[in-house]
């Protein structure tokens, strides 16, 4: 009997240590959904659909603060904020491309699009980006 109660704590302790190590990539991205509505995203470069929950029922009205490995996906109006701001962590939906299944249900989107493109950052200097 402690045989196999020595086994089940050892497999436990390896067990959290692995799921320690898993939550604590500290390299991973977080997308947050500003725009009040839930979004079933099936852009490939986050993830083939992912739904990404609105934590509030209307959108956001002022631009986030910048954290490291945040990007935001926001309303067109305030999109435009972050373009005037030169905000690279800030994402619009391509409302061309997206689908709209009706008020209850996510907005499929298939495609976001950068507030301020990275053609318009490569031509700028670090300064003028960050004024």
């Amino acid at each position: 009997m402690g045989i196999v109660a020595l086994t089940v704590c050892c497999f436990l302790l390896l067990y959290s240590a692995g799921c320690a190590a898993i939550a604590s990539n500290d390299q991973s991205l977080v997308v947050v959904n500003l725009t009040g509505r839930a979004l079933l995203l099936s852009d490939p470069e986050l993830a083939p659909f992912y739904t990404l929950p609105a934590p509030q029922e209307v959108p956001a009205s002022v631009l986030p603060p910048i954290r490291p490995r945040t990007y935001y996906v926001v309303t067109a109006e305030l999109g435009h904020l972050a373009k005037q701001a030169g905000r690279t962590d800030v994402f619009v939906v391509d409302t061309r491309t997206s689908t709209d299944f009706g008020e209850t249900r996510p907005l499929l989107v298939r495609r976001l699009l950068r507030a301020v493109p990275v053609a318009t950052l490569s031509g700028q200097s670090e300064s003028a980006i960050r004024s």
